[in-house]
Protein backbone atom coordinates (compact mmCIF):
# COMPACT_ATOMS: atom_id res chain seq x y z
CA UNK A 1 0.00 0.00 0.00
CA UNK A 2 0.77 3.74 -0.30
CA UNK A 3 2.42 5.36 2.99
CA UNK A 4 2.71 8.29 3.37
CA UNK A 5 6.63 8.68 4.72
CA UNK A 6 5.35 12.58 6.26
CA UNK A 7 2.46 11.23 7.97
CA UNK A 8 4.38 9.86 11.39
CA UNK A 9 0.28 8.41 12.68
CA UNK A 10 0.46 6.28 8.73
CA UNK A 11 4.54 5.12 9.35
CA UNK A 12 3.62 3.97 12.57
CA UNK A 13 0.81 1.80 11.23
CA UNK A 14 2.59 0.69 8.60
CA UNK A 15 5.50 -0.16 10.82
CA UNK A 16 3.64 -2.04 13.72
CA UNK A 17 0.12 -2.96 12.10
CA UNK A 18 0.98 -3.55 8.30
CA UNK A 19 4.08 -5.09 8.94
CA UNK A 20 3.40 -6.71 12.36
CA UNK A 21 6.76 -5.48 13.53
CA UNK A 22 6.97 -6.23 17.47
CA UNK A 23 6.69 -3.06 19.91
CA UNK A 24 10.06 -2.34 21.80
CA UNK A 25 9.83 -3.17 25.62
CA UNK A 26 8.78 -0.08 27.65
CA UNK A 27 7.62 1.71 24.58
CA UNK A 28 4.44 3.35 25.07
CA UNK A 29 1.96 4.97 22.86
CA UNK A 30 2.09 8.40 21.59
CA UNK A 31 -2.07 8.12 21.21
CA UNK A 32 -4.92 5.38 22.10
CA UNK A 33 -7.52 6.24 19.47
CA UNK A 34 -11.59 5.33 21.03
CA UNK A 35 -11.51 1.68 19.09
CA UNK A 36 -7.99 0.50 21.16
CA UNK A 37 -5.65 1.35 18.15
CA UNK A 38 -2.64 2.78 19.80
CA UNK A 39 -0.23 5.39 17.59
CA UNK A 40 3.24 5.12 18.33
CA UNK A 41 5.93 8.28 17.96
CA UNK A 42 8.33 6.25 16.16
CA UNK A 43 11.72 8.23 15.63
CA UNK A 44 14.91 7.34 14.52
CA UNK A 45 16.42 5.92 17.69
CA UNK A 46 13.51 3.46 17.81
CA UNK A 47 13.84 2.78 14.00
CA UNK A 48 17.27 1.78 14.71
CA UNK A 49 16.13 -0.73 17.65
CA UNK A 50 13.65 -2.51 15.28
CA UNK A 51 13.86 -5.67 12.96
CA UNK A 52 11.92 -5.22 9.96
CA UNK A 53 10.82 -8.32 8.07
CA UNK A 54 13.46 -9.22 5.42
CA UNK A 55 11.20 -8.25 2.17
CA UNK A 56 11.03 -4.34 3.65
CA UNK A 57 14.35 -4.43 5.22
CA UNK A 58 14.93 -1.11 3.45
CA UNK A 59 12.38 0.66 4.31
CA UNK A 60 13.43 1.96 7.57
CA UNK A 61 16.68 3.53 5.57
CA UNK A 62 14.05 5.10 3.51
CA UNK A 63 11.69 6.63 6.28
CA UNK A 64 14.73 8.30 8.02
CA UNK A 65 16.36 9.67 4.43
CA UNK A 66 12.71 11.09 4.10
CA UNK A 67 12.64 12.52 7.58
CA UNK A 68 16.17 14.23 6.89
CA UNK A 69 15.61 15.63 3.58
CA UNK A 70 11.91 16.68 4.31
CA UNK A 71 14.07 18.56 7.56
CA UNK A 72 16.84 19.71 5.09
CA UNK A 73 14.59 20.91 2.24
CA UNK A 74 12.37 22.86 4.94
CA UNK A 75 15.88 24.48 6.61
CA UNK A 76 16.77 25.26 3.02
CA UNK A 77 13.44 26.93 2.36
CA UNK A 78 13.10 29.12 5.60
CA UNK A 79 16.96 30.53 5.03
CA UNK A 80 16.00 31.16 1.76
CA UNK A 81 13.61 33.39 2.72
CA UNK A 82 15.75 35.54 4.96
CA UNK A 83 18.77 36.15 2.60
CA UNK A 84 19.16 39.79 2.00
CA UNK A 85 20.30 39.65 -1.67
CA UNK A 86 21.90 42.92 -2.17
CA UNK A 87 24.79 41.49 0.50
CA UNK A 88 24.04 37.57 0.00
CA UNK A 89 23.46 37.69 4.20
CA UNK A 90 21.23 35.97 6.16
CA UNK A 91 20.70 37.54 9.62
CA UNK A 92 19.28 35.78 12.63
CA UNK A 93 17.88 37.18 15.87
CA UNK A 94 19.52 35.98 19.12
CA UNK A 95 17.97 35.99 22.56
CA UNK A 96 19.55 35.39 25.43
CA UNK A 97 16.62 34.11 27.75
CA UNK A 98 14.99 31.23 24.81
CA UNK A 99 16.37 28.49 27.24
CA UNK A 100 16.29 27.35 30.78
CA UNK A 101 20.06 26.61 30.50
CA UNK A 102 21.28 29.99 29.25
CA UNK A 103 22.64 29.03 25.85
CA UNK A 104 21.45 31.34 22.62
CA UNK A 105 18.62 30.86 21.19
CA UNK A 106 18.67 31.45 17.03
CA UNK A 107 15.47 32.49 15.44
CA UNK A 108 14.27 34.05 11.87
CA UNK A 109 15.47 31.74 10.91
CA UNK A 110 17.18 29.81 13.12
CA UNK A 111 20.88 28.95 12.07
CA UNK A 112 21.94 26.84 14.88
CA UNK A 113 20.20 23.95 13.37
CA UNK A 114 21.86 24.13 9.84
CA UNK A 115 22.17 19.58 9.57
CA UNK A 116 25.87 18.63 8.61
CA UNK A 117 25.90 16.58 5.41
CA UNK A 118 24.36 13.52 5.10
CA UNK A 119 24.01 10.66 2.44
CA UNK A 120 20.87 9.35 0.72
CA UNK A 121 20.20 7.21 -1.04
CA UNK A 122 19.46 8.11 -4.90
CA UNK A 123 17.30 5.53 -6.53
CA UNK A 124 15.75 5.42 -10.43
CA UNK A 125 11.70 4.80 -10.68
CA UNK A 126 10.55 3.53 -13.90
CA UNK A 127 8.92 6.19 -15.92
CA UNK A 128 5.25 5.50 -17.82
CA UNK A 129 7.22 5.38 -21.01
CA UNK A 130 9.03 2.09 -19.52
CA UNK A 131 6.06 0.95 -18.76
CA UNK A 132 4.18 1.08 -22.02
CA UNK A 133 7.10 0.34 -24.00
CA UNK A 134 7.14 -2.78 -22.20
CA UNK A 135 3.55 -3.85 -22.87
CA UNK A 136 2.53 -3.50 -18.70
CA UNK A 137 -0.56 -1.24 -19.82
CA UNK A 138 -2.83 -2.97 -17.34
CA UNK A 139 -0.74 -0.54 -14.92
CA UNK A 140 -1.21 2.70 -16.58
CA UNK A 141 -5.33 2.87 -16.15
CA UNK A 142 -7.13 6.21 -15.73
CA UNK A 143 -6.58 7.78 -12.11
CA UNK A 144 -3.43 5.60 -11.13
CA UNK A 145 -1.20 8.35 -8.84
CA UNK A 146 1.94 9.62 -10.62
CA UNK A 147 4.93 12.50 -10.17
CA UNK A 148 5.81 14.04 -12.99
CA UNK A 149 9.09 16.27 -13.87
CA UNK A 150 8.15 19.66 -13.96
CA UNK A 151 9.49 21.34 -16.84
CA UNK A 152 10.74 24.49 -14.90
CA UNK A 153 13.72 22.36 -13.82
CA UNK A 154 15.71 20.88 -16.13
CA UNK A 155 18.98 19.07 -15.69
CA UNK A 156 21.69 18.90 -14.08
CA UNK A 157 19.06 19.90 -11.12
CA UNK A 158 16.35 17.64 -12.22
CA UNK A 159 14.69 17.24 -8.84
CA UNK A 160 11.33 19.25 -9.16
CA UNK A 161 7.84 16.99 -9.07
CA UNK A 162 4.46 17.83 -9.14
CA UNK A 163 2.09 14.94 -8.28
CA UNK A 164 -1.22 13.95 -9.95
CA UNK A 165 -3.32 11.22 -11.40
CA UNK A 166 -3.26 9.91 -14.55
CA UNK A 167 -5.58 10.62 -17.39
CA UNK A 168 -4.53 9.46 -20.67
CA UNK A 169 -1.47 8.13 -22.41
CA UNK A 170 -1.67 8.78 -26.30
CA UNK A 171 0.38 8.94 -28.98
CA UNK A 172 4.06 10.51 -30.19
CA UNK A 173 4.69 13.77 -27.96
CA UNK A 174 5.95 15.09 -31.12
CA UNK A 175 2.96 15.95 -32.31
CA UNK A 176 1.44 19.14 -32.58
CA UNK A 177 -0.92 19.73 -29.83
CA UNK A 178 -1.81 22.80 -27.40
CA UNK A 179 0.63 21.98 -24.35
CA UNK A 180 -0.64 23.58 -21.36
CA UNK A 181 -0.53 27.62 -20.41
CA UNK A 182 3.08 28.01 -19.83
CA UNK A 183 3.34 27.04 -23.71
CA UNK A 184 0.33 29.34 -24.53
CA UNK A 185 2.36 32.37 -22.97
CA UNK A 186 5.51 31.63 -24.59
CA UNK A 187 3.84 31.49 -28.19
CA UNK A 188 4.37 27.90 -28.97
CA UNK A 189 1.17 26.83 -29.45
CA UNK A 190 0.55 24.45 -32.24
CA UNK A 191 4.06 23.68 -31.82
CA UNK A 192 4.88 20.03 -30.83
CA UNK A 193 5.73 19.20 -27.30
CA UNK A 194 8.62 17.56 -27.80
CA UNK A 195 10.18 20.54 -29.28
CA UNK A 196 9.03 23.01 -26.34
CA UNK A 197 10.44 20.42 -23.86
CA UNK A 198 13.87 21.06 -26.02
CA UNK A 199 13.83 24.68 -26.03
CA UNK A 200 13.04 24.40 -22.09
CA UNK A 201 16.65 23.11 -21.66
CA UNK A 202 15.61 19.28 -21.71
CA UNK A 203 17.66 17.16 -24.15
CA UNK A 204 17.14 14.27 -26.45
CA UNK A 205 13.83 16.07 -27.14
CA UNK A 206 15.56 18.05 -30.21
CA UNK A 207 16.46 14.28 -31.75
CA UNK A 208 13.51 13.01 -33.64
CA UNK A 209 14.02 9.32 -33.90
CA UNK A 210 14.18 9.15 -30.16
CA UNK A 211 11.27 11.90 -29.34
CA UNK A 212 8.74 9.75 -31.85
CA UNK A 213 9.34 7.21 -29.42
CA UNK A 214 8.43 8.88 -26.47
CA UNK A 215 4.46 8.46 -25.86
CA UNK A 216 2.17 11.76 -24.40
CA UNK A 217 0.96 11.64 -20.92
CA UNK A 218 -1.97 13.96 -19.96
CA UNK A 219 -1.86 14.25 -16.04
CA UNK A 220 -4.16 16.06 -13.77
CA UNK A 221 -2.88 18.18 -11.11
CA UNK A 222 -4.38 18.56 -7.69
CA UNK A 223 -5.95 21.89 -9.03
CA UNK A 224 -7.76 20.20 -11.28
CA UNK A 225 -5.94 21.38 -14.16
CA UNK A 226 -4.46 19.00 -17.02
CA UNK A 227 -1.29 19.31 -18.61
CA UNK A 228 0.31 17.41 -21.05
CA UNK A 229 3.79 15.80 -20.49
CA UNK A 230 6.48 13.36 -22.40
CA UNK A 231 5.62 9.70 -20.78
CA UNK A 232 9.30 9.53 -19.93
CA UNK A 233 8.99 12.67 -17.66
CA UNK A 234 5.80 10.64 -15.36
CA UNK A 235 6.27 7.61 -13.05
CA UNK A 236 3.80 6.13 -11.44
CA UNK A 237 4.06 6.39 -7.25
CA UNK A 238 3.56 3.10 -6.71
CA UNK A 239 6.29 1.43 -9.19
CA UNK A 240 9.26 -0.30 -7.55
CA UNK A 241 12.42 1.73 -7.04
CA UNK A 242 15.99 0.59 -7.56
CA UNK A 243 19.23 1.84 -6.31
CA UNK A 244 21.08 3.67 -9.38
CA UNK A 245 24.70 2.75 -10.39
CA UNK A 246 26.67 -0.16 -9.80
CA UNK A 247 28.37 0.03 -6.77
CA UNK A 248 27.68 1.40 -3.05
CA UNK A 249 29.46 4.79 -3.65
CA UNK A 250 27.40 5.23 -6.80
CA UNK A 251 24.02 5.17 -5.06
CA UNK A 252 24.67 7.97 -3.01
CA UNK A 253 23.85 11.52 -2.97
CA UNK A 254 25.14 14.15 -0.66
CA UNK A 255 23.30 16.60 0.93
CA UNK A 256 24.98 19.48 2.40
CA UNK A 257 22.99 22.60 3.30
CA UNK A 258 26.11 23.93 5.38
CA UNK A 259 27.86 24.18 1.60
CA UNK A 260 25.35 26.82 1.10
CA UNK A 261 27.45 29.03 3.25
CA UNK A 262 30.56 30.52 2.30
CA UNK A 263 33.13 33.35 2.91
CA UNK A 264 33.22 36.42 1.26
CA UNK A 265 36.38 36.80 -1.27
CA UNK A 266 39.28 37.36 0.38
CA UNK A 267 37.87 35.71 3.91
CA UNK A 268 37.56 32.08 5.38
CA UNK A 269 35.42 30.28 7.57
CA UNK A 270 36.81 29.63 10.90
CA UNK A 271 35.05 27.23 13.48
CA UNK A 272 36.54 26.24 16.85
CA UNK A 273 35.16 23.91 18.90
CA UNK A 274 34.85 22.56 22.41
CA UNK A 275 35.57 18.63 22.10
CA UNK A 276 33.75 16.77 24.85
CA UNK A 277 33.15 20.16 27.24
CA UNK A 278 29.77 19.09 29.34
CA UNK A 279 31.48 15.24 29.94
CA UNK A 280 34.73 17.71 30.97
CA UNK A 281 32.54 20.02 33.01
CA UNK A 282 31.13 16.17 34.45
CA UNK A 283 34.86 15.23 35.27
CA UNK A 284 35.51 19.04 37.01
CA UNK A 285 32.26 18.95 39.11
CA UNK A 286 32.54 15.43 40.46
CA UNK A 287 36.39 15.39 40.68
CA UNK A 288 36.56 11.62 40.18
CA UNK A 289 40.56 11.24 39.79
CA UNK A 290 40.22 8.49 37.42
CA UNK A 291 37.98 10.15 35.18
CA UNK A 292 40.12 13.63 35.46
CA UNK A 293 42.78 11.68 34.83
CA UNK A 294 41.43 10.36 31.48
CA UNK A 295 40.71 13.73 30.23
CA UNK A 296 44.11 15.54 31.03
CA UNK A 297 45.95 13.02 29.13
CA UNK A 298 48.00 14.70 26.32
CA UNK A 299 47.67 13.82 22.68
CA UNK A 300 51.63 12.48 22.77
CA UNK A 301 50.40 9.36 25.10
CA UNK A 302 48.12 8.20 22.07
CA UNK A 303 50.50 7.74 18.78
CA UNK A 304 48.70 7.48 15.61
CA UNK A 305 45.25 8.94 16.82
CA UNK A 306 43.77 11.99 14.92
CA UNK A 307 42.29 13.24 18.87
CA UNK A 308 42.35 12.06 21.81
CA UNK A 309 38.48 10.48 22.30
CA UNK A 310 37.94 9.87 25.84
CA UNK A 311 34.95 7.13 24.37
CA UNK A 312 37.54 5.46 22.73
CA UNK A 313 39.71 4.69 25.85
CA UNK A 314 36.65 4.27 28.11
CA UNK A 315 35.54 1.46 25.63
CA UNK A 316 38.77 0.06 25.04
CA UNK A 317 39.46 -0.19 28.65
CA UNK A 318 36.40 -1.92 28.97
CA UNK A 319 35.92 -4.32 26.68
CA UNK A 320 39.88 -5.11 26.39
CA UNK A 321 40.96 -4.48 23.15
CA UNK A 322 43.15 -2.03 21.49
CA UNK A 323 42.15 1.45 21.01
CA UNK A 324 41.93 1.08 16.80
CA UNK A 325 40.12 -1.91 16.91
CA UNK A 326 37.00 -0.11 18.98
CA UNK A 327 34.48 0.49 16.85
CA UNK A 328 32.03 3.39 16.20
CA UNK A 329 28.92 1.30 17.47
CA UNK A 330 30.72 0.62 20.87
CA UNK A 331 32.74 4.30 21.15
CA UNK A 332 28.91 5.71 20.34
CA UNK A 333 27.23 3.41 22.58
CA UNK A 334 30.08 4.73 25.63
CA UNK A 335 29.17 8.06 24.50
CA UNK A 336 25.39 7.84 25.45
CA UNK A 337 26.08 6.56 28.92
CA UNK A 338 28.18 9.20 29.85
CA UNK A 339 25.62 11.79 28.42
CA UNK A 340 22.96 9.25 29.56
CA UNK A 341 24.18 10.43 33.48
CA UNK A 342 23.99 14.29 32.56
CA UNK A 343 20.59 13.98 31.11
CA UNK A 344 19.58 11.75 34.09
CA UNK A 345 18.82 9.03 31.73
CA UNK A 346 17.76 5.68 33.84
CA UNK A 347 18.49 2.26 33.05
CA UNK A 348 15.44 1.38 30.86
CA UNK A 349 16.03 4.93 29.11
CA UNK A 350 19.56 4.44 28.38
CA UNK A 351 19.22 0.74 27.16
CA UNK A 352 16.53 2.28 24.38
CA UNK A 353 18.83 4.88 23.34
CA UNK A 354 22.03 2.24 23.03
CA UNK A 355 19.81 -0.65 21.34
CA UNK A 356 20.09 -3.28 24.08
CA UNK A 357 17.86 -5.44 26.57
CA UNK A 358 17.30 -3.35 30.05
CA UNK A 359 19.40 -5.69 32.08
CA UNK A 360 22.52 -5.19 29.90
CA UNK A 361 21.85 -1.66 30.33
CA UNK A 362 21.51 -1.55 34.29
CA UNK A 363 25.05 -3.81 33.69
CA UNK A 364 26.31 -1.11 31.85
CA UNK A 365 25.41 1.83 34.66
CA UNK A 366 26.24 -0.12 37.78
CA UNK A 367 30.35 -0.56 35.77
CA UNK A 368 30.14 3.02 34.91
CA UNK A 369 29.32 3.44 38.96
CA UNK A 370 31.89 1.16 40.43
CA UNK A 371 35.20 2.83 37.51
CA UNK A 372 33.93 6.40 38.72
CA UNK A 373 32.28 5.98 42.04
CA UNK A 374 32.56 10.11 42.72
CA UNK A 375 29.74 10.77 39.56
CA UNK A 376 27.36 9.28 41.30
CA UNK A 377 27.88 10.92 44.71
CA UNK A 378 28.07 13.94 42.91
CA UNK A 379 24.76 13.68 41.03
CA UNK A 380 23.49 12.98 44.87
CA UNK A 381 25.16 16.39 46.19
CA UNK A 382 23.57 17.98 43.07
CA UNK A 383 19.68 16.97 44.19
CA UNK A 384 20.43 17.42 47.71
CA UNK A 385 22.00 21.15 47.27
CA UNK A 386 19.07 22.46 44.72
CA UNK A 387 16.80 20.93 47.40
CA UNK A 388 17.90 22.24 50.30
CA UNK A 389 18.97 26.27 48.46
CA UNK A 390 15.36 26.71 47.72
CA UNK A 391 14.72 24.45 44.22
CA UNK A 392 17.62 26.23 42.24
CA UNK A 393 20.59 24.96 40.97
CA UNK A 394 23.90 27.73 40.35
CA UNK A 395 25.61 27.50 37.03
CA UNK A 396 29.63 27.65 37.45
CA UNK A 397 29.50 31.14 37.45
CA UNK A 398 26.66 31.59 39.79
CA UNK A 399 23.64 31.89 37.44
CA UNK A 400 20.89 29.84 39.11
CA UNK A 401 17.81 28.26 37.73
CA UNK A 402 15.16 27.43 39.60
CA UNK A 403 13.09 24.36 39.61
CA UNK A 404 9.58 24.33 40.90
CA UNK A 405 9.91 21.06 40.11
CA UNK A 406 11.93 19.93 43.55
CA UNK A 407 8.51 20.87 45.42
CA UNK A 408 6.09 18.66 43.46
CA UNK A 409 4.28 15.71 42.91
CA UNK A 410 6.80 12.51 42.64
CA UNK A 411 6.48 12.61 38.77
CA UNK A 412 7.32 16.75 38.70
CA UNK A 413 10.29 16.04 41.65
CA UNK A 414 12.03 13.13 39.77
CA UNK A 415 12.17 15.52 36.55
CA UNK A 416 13.12 18.41 38.33
CA UNK A 417 16.50 16.47 39.95
CA UNK A 418 17.05 15.09 36.23
CA UNK A 419 17.22 18.99 35.03
CA UNK A 420 19.25 20.22 38.52
CA UNK A 421 22.23 17.57 37.08
CA UNK A 422 21.77 18.65 33.72
CA UNK A 423 22.01 22.29 34.12
CA UNK A 424 24.74 22.50 36.10
CA UNK A 425 26.73 21.05 33.18
CA UNK A 426 24.91 22.87 30.42
CA UNK A 427 24.47 25.75 32.16
CA UNK A 428 28.06 26.08 32.82
CA UNK A 429 29.23 24.97 29.46
CA UNK A 430 27.03 27.79 27.96
CA UNK A 431 28.69 30.35 30.93
CA UNK A 432 31.95 28.80 29.41
CA UNK A 433 30.87 29.86 25.59
CA UNK A 434 30.23 33.46 26.64
CA UNK A 435 32.68 33.97 28.58
CA UNK A 436 35.05 32.94 25.37
CA UNK A 437 32.85 34.55 23.35
CA UNK A 438 33.17 37.87 25.23
CA UNK A 439 36.81 37.28 25.24
CA UNK A 440 37.72 36.77 21.72
CA UNK A 441 34.85 39.81 21.10
CA UNK A 442 37.11 42.15 23.21
CA UNK A 443 40.75 41.14 21.31
CA UNK A 444 39.12 41.82 18.22
CA UNK A 445 38.37 45.26 18.80
CA UNK A 446 41.70 46.25 19.40
CA UNK A 447 43.20 44.90 16.32
CA UNK A 448 40.72 46.91 13.79
CA UNK A 449 42.94 48.39 11.13
CA UNK A 450 43.22 52.44 10.10
CA UNK A 451 39.24 52.27 8.27
CA UNK A 452 38.00 50.52 11.58
CA UNK A 453 38.00 46.74 10.02
CA UNK A 454 38.57 43.86 12.39
CA UNK A 455 40.81 41.41 10.81
CA UNK A 456 37.55 38.54 12.00
CA UNK A 457 34.39 38.81 12.79
CA UNK A 458 32.03 36.07 14.79
CA UNK A 459 29.25 35.02 12.59
CA UNK A 460 27.59 32.57 14.93
CA UNK A 461 27.89 30.90 18.26
CA UNK A 462 26.45 26.87 17.65
CA UNK A 463 26.64 25.61 20.84
CA UNK A 464 29.85 24.83 22.27
CA UNK A 465 31.54 26.34 18.62
CA UNK A 466 32.42 29.75 17.34
CA UNK A 467 32.16 30.47 13.61
CA UNK A 468 34.51 33.21 12.66
CA UNK A 469 35.02 35.17 9.08
CA UNK A 470 38.75 36.05 8.76
CA UNK A 471 41.20 37.48 6.59
CA UNK A 472 42.90 35.15 4.64
CA UNK A 473 46.43 36.08 5.78
CA UNK A 474 44.90 36.70 9.44
CA UNK A 475 44.14 33.15 10.00
CA UNK A 476 47.26 31.99 12.00
CA UNK A 477 47.15 35.14 14.45
CA UNK A 478 43.05 34.61 14.78
CA UNK A 479 43.61 30.70 15.70
CA UNK A 480 45.52 32.25 17.87
CA UNK A 481 43.63 34.37 19.34
CA UNK A 482 40.74 32.43 19.49
CA UNK A 483 42.02 29.54 20.95
CA UNK A 484 43.63 30.95 24.22
CA UNK A 485 40.22 32.36 24.54
CA UNK A 486 38.41 29.85 24.74
CA UNK A 487 40.81 27.62 26.79
CA UNK A 488 41.63 30.30 29.22
CA UNK A 489 37.61 31.16 29.14
CA UNK A 490 37.11 29.49 32.65
CA UNK A 491 39.83 27.65 35.11
CA UNK A 492 38.92 23.94 35.31
CA UNK A 493 40.24 20.94 36.59
CA UNK A 494 40.03 19.11 33.80
CA UNK A 495 41.68 20.49 29.74
CA UNK A 496 39.74 21.79 27.61
CA UNK A 497 40.22 20.34 24.08
CA UNK A 498 39.72 22.71 20.83
CA UNK A 499 39.18 21.47 18.06
CA UNK A 500 39.48 23.93 14.83
CA UNK A 501 38.57 24.06 10.59
CA UNK A 502 39.32 26.55 8.26
CA UNK A 503 36.87 26.51 5.16
CA UNK A 504 37.17 27.91 1.98
CA UNK A 505 36.41 26.63 -1.49
CA UNK A 506 39.21 24.92 -2.01
CA UNK A 507 38.67 23.53 1.74
CA UNK A 508 41.78 23.87 3.81
CA UNK A 509 43.21 22.80 6.95
CA UNK A 510 45.66 25.02 9.15
CA UNK A 511 48.75 22.63 10.24
CA UNK A 512 51.51 23.47 12.25
CA UNK A 513 54.59 22.51 10.45
CA UNK A 514 56.52 19.66 12.20
CA UNK A 515 53.92 17.58 14.03
CA UNK A 516 52.75 14.74 13.00
CA UNK A 517 50.98 13.49 10.20
CA UNK A 518 47.32 13.60 10.69
CA UNK A 519 47.19 16.07 13.12
CA UNK A 520 43.85 18.04 13.27
CA UNK A 521 44.07 21.48 15.01
CA UNK A 522 43.93 21.08 18.65
CA UNK A 523 45.60 22.70 21.13
CA UNK A 524 45.86 22.08 24.98
CA UNK A 525 46.87 24.53 27.41
CA UNK A 526 47.98 23.25 30.94
CA UNK A 527 46.76 24.21 34.33
CA UNK A 528 49.77 25.87 35.49
CA UNK A 529 49.02 29.22 36.92
CA UNK A 530 50.92 30.65 33.85
CA UNK A 531 47.75 29.59 31.42
CA UNK A 532 50.97 29.45 29.09
CA UNK A 533 49.59 28.17 25.75
CA UNK A 534 52.31 26.02 23.23
CA UNK A 535 52.07 27.90 20.11
CA UNK A 536 53.64 26.21 16.84
CA UNK A 537 56.36 28.27 15.50
CA UNK A 538 55.32 27.92 11.51
CA UNK A 539 52.25 26.31 9.97
CA UNK A 540 51.57 25.12 6.25
CA UNK A 541 48.93 24.88 4.16
CA UNK A 542 47.16 21.48 2.66
CA UNK A 543 44.31 20.65 1.42
CA UNK A 544 41.77 18.83 3.20
CA UNK A 545 38.13 17.58 1.63
CA UNK A 546 37.17 15.98 4.72
CA UNK A 547 35.46 19.14 6.70
CA UNK A 548 32.51 18.92 8.75
CA UNK A 549 30.98 21.70 11.52
CA UNK A 550 30.60 19.37 14.20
Amino acid sequence: RYVALGNAEDVSKAIFDDLAVPVPEGLRPRKVKKNGHKIYAVDQKILMQLEPPERCRDLFDWIIEHRRLSHALSKYAIIDRHVIHDGLRVHTVFSQTGTATGRLKSTDPNLLTVENAFEIADVCRPSVATDFHGGHLNLLQEGTDVFASLITAPPPAHRALVEGRLVSVSGSFTAADDIHPAAIAAGVKGRPLAEYWSTSGWPGYDNAVQARRVPQCTVQLATGQELVFPADQVFRQSAAVTLTGVDADARKRIIALRDAFVAPKGRLLLSVDYCQLEARLLAHFCGDPRLIALFNQPVAEHPGEPTYDIFIHIASTWLSKPLSQVTDVERNGIKQLVYGVIYGMGARSLSREMGVTLAEGEALMNKFDNEFPRVREWTRSVIQDATREGASVPSILGRPRHLAGLGGSPQERARAQRQAVNTTCQASAADIMKAATLKVAARLMTMRDENGRPPAEILLQIHDELLLEVDEDRVEDIVDIVVEAMVKAVPLTVKLQEYWECDLLPMIEIVPAGLREGWNGELYADRDPSWQIEEPDSFTIRPNTNIDWA
